[in-house]
């Protein structure tokens, strides 16, 4: 099971200088169109946390990664992370 969000947030900012991770509310609207109509089939909506990986340096938004959306997991972001780290190793090479 994938950590939670608010854990890999804590673990950027400390871990690697150059990224920062901010954790923030969001909001998914389930709405959905009947189709061959005009009506649509209201939702409840998904309500969860949502992770912002920035450059520093810069404040560009590198990755984000809501959590209130249908079938996300937070495995997404650690392989995300992961997958970042090994560039960087690489380019360091």
């Amino acid at each position: 099971m994938a950590r939670r969000l608010a854990t890999i947030a804590r673990w950027i900012n400390k871990n690697l200088p150059e990224l920062e991770a901010v954790i923030e509310r969001d909001y998914v609207n389930t709405d959905r169109k009947l189709a061959g109509t005009r009506f649509v089939h209201r939702g409840k909506g998904r309500r969860g946390n949502k992770i912002i990986v920035y450059k520093r340096r810069n404040r560009a938004p590198l990755f984000s990664h809501s959590a209130a959306g249908t079938y996300r997991s937070n495995a997404e972001v650690e392989r995300w992370l992961t997958e970042y780290r090994e560039r960087r190793a690489e380019e360091r090479r």
